[in-house]
């Protein structure tokens, strides 16, 4: 029964995945920081009064400039964008981001 209810919801666009979950390390890169710091999810939540159901997602991380702080955020502004799966596409924001500077 379960699996008819997940395929009726894909099927309708219900149904959305997020590729993390509570107690997940993923890795944040601040670039005011300029810094990549390890993250971990602390809570991941649906907002079904809003128009797309937007997901929220709330994670810790220790900062070697400003200690331990914790963010909320749309997943969908931060996936990728500051937050990332792997260190390797931190680090590869980190190097665009550097790139970038007219410093």
């Amino acid at each position: 029964q379960r699996l008819i209810e997940i395929a009726e919801a894909e099927k309708h666009k219900n149904l959305k995945v997020v590729p993390c979950k509570e107690g997940d390390v993923l890795y944040f890169y601040s670039d005011v920081l300029n810094e990549i710091c390890k993250a971990k999810i602390i809570k991941v939540e649906f907002n079904f009064y809003l128009p797309k159901h937007t997901i929220w997602i709330s994670f810790e991380y220790d900062s070697k400039q400003i200690g331990r702080q914790v963010c909320n955020g749309r997943y969908d502004l931060l996936i990728n964008k500051e937050l990332f799966i792997t260190k390797q596409e931190a680090e590869q924001a980190l190097k665009e981001h550097e790139y970038g500077r007219s410093d």
